[in-house]
């Protein structure tokens, strides 16, 4: 974390519930100052969490199949849970306001009441409303900071993989462009949707049986249009889109393989006149990626559309079922319980929604980092002697064809702690 000497308004903040709240309103017609500039504390550095990692892929790595998600969840699993906890609680204090609102509706209509019971109500929905955003935006923060922890932690184990990747592993520049760009951004980006996902199933149950309360069996609707059309039909398209990023993942990394040779050697194409026919190749290549793109698009539209119809659904199944099968008239504050029940079931269902792309995207884009820091490896010819503070080489060849023809041959270096070492030579020399 930031050295004692920091001084504490330049250090991050530790609480952060009411911080950023504090912050803005104090410095929305403020410039940007040094103090403003705080250093990051330990929990947020690359560094310390690269080590927690790679203890744990390191164990992992031995399993007959290793995989990064279970590095990653014994490294975030504490900070995971809790941002659960803060959704789920969301969601409890959510219901706050259509538990209230039979209530209003019967003391708008009854002359008699009293009016410190409509006060009393609307505070609690006021107070109700409040904690319930307070938690969802914790959380929203937290599942931003674990996705910048997560995305953190995999770009440096893919920068120390390429370092120790040996020449003859041939990794596609294009595959690491990727793993970097897009796998880890889409993993930071997507965290924001796995908390409020998670929770949203209880959602639905709760939402029923409150429900239950009004229009007896028929809540058991809600459950109904959710579990049977807009789960099935989400995880369908879903699983789609997670099919389409991985020949969409294929595609860019042919593009950029191919734009990366030719810059590499433009000299040649220029010479031979050959920029035709590997533009008319890259070409291809990008219109294939951009039918995959369309595809996914599509795939994002129909689980809109699903996300947008099931509410309204819901609402005009329960009353024409309600008039059609019940005796009784159904009644303003039914009703109404009815509708302010079903609208808190817009933001979880969106949520959800959101979520099952994330998660079949998510398991891609893990496969792909599993695979790619499960390559070959540089043998280690390099003795590291933790008790000593020098660098030392003995007898060491150092070769650019896998020791076929030895560039440097018998190389004997000791480079003593705060020594300064330049090698010097001719171009290609080693």
């Amino acid at each position: 974390g930031p050295s004692q000497d920091t001084p504490k308004n330049l250090r991050q903040p530790e609480n952060s519930w009411f911080y950023h709240a504090h912050h803005h309103l104090l410095s929305k017609k403020q410039r940007v100052r040094h103090d403003d500039l705080w250093e990051l504390n330990g929990r947020n550095r690359t560094a310390a969490l690269s080590r927690k990692f790679r203890a744990h892929w390191l164990e992992e790595s031995k399993r007959d199949s290793p995989s990064v998600t279970r590095s990653l969840w014994h490294v975030f699993k504490g900070q995971f849970c809790y941002l659960i906890l803060l959704q789920f609680l969301s969601t409890i204090f959510s219901f706050g306001i259509p538990i209230i609102v039979p209530y209003m509706v019967e003391f708008v209509q009854d002359p008699d009441s009293e009016s410190w019971h409509g006060y009393l109500m609307a505070a609690g929905a006021t107070v109700s409303t409040l904690i319930s955003s307070l938690l969802y935006y914790k959380s929203q923060w937290l599942s931003s900071l674990l996705g910048m922890r997560a995305r953190s932690v995999l770009m440096a184990a893919v920068y120390r993989k390429v370092l120790r990747t040996p020449s003859t592993a041939k990794a596609a520049s294009g595959n690491i462009v990727n793993l970097f760009a897009n796998d880890a951004a889409y993993l930071w980006t997507g965290m924001m949707f796995v908390a409020p996902g998670v929770a949203a199933p209880l959602t639905f149950v709760v939402v029923t049986g409150l429900m239950y309360l009004h229009v007896t069996y028929l809540a058991f609707v809600t459950l109904a249009v959710m579990f049977l059309i807009f789960l099935p039909v989400c995880i369908l398209v879903s699983r789609h889109i997670g099919k389409v990023r991985l020949k969409l993942q294929d595609a860019a990394d042919l593009r950029l393989r191919l734009s990366a040779e030719l810059m590499r050697g433009i000299k040649i194409v220029k010479y031979y006149a050959w920029e035709e026919p590997l533009l008319d190749q890259i070409h291809d290549a990008r219109e294939k990626e951009l039918g995959y793109v369309l595809s996914a698009s599509w795939g994002r539209v129909w689980v809109l559309f699903t996300t947008t119809i099931a509410p309204p659904l819901i609402i005009a199944l329960v009353f024409f079922l309600y008039e059609y099968v019940s005796d009784e008239t159904l009644s303003v504050v039914k009703a109404f319980a009815v509708l302010s029940l079903v609208n808190v079931l817009r933001a979880p269902a969106g949520r959800m929604a959101g979520m099952f792309p994330v998660v079949f995207n998510s398991t891609a884009s893990l496969e792909r980092f599993t695979n790619f820091l499960t390559g070959d490896d540089r043998d280690d010819y390099v003795n590291r002697f933790p008790d000593k503070v020098f660098v030392e080489i003995k007898n060491a060849d150092f070769s650019w064809d896998n020791g076929v023809n030895k560039t440097l041959a018998n190389i004997n270096l000791n480079i003593k702690e705060g020594q300064k070492v330049m090698c010097i030579g001719g171009v290609a020399s080693g």
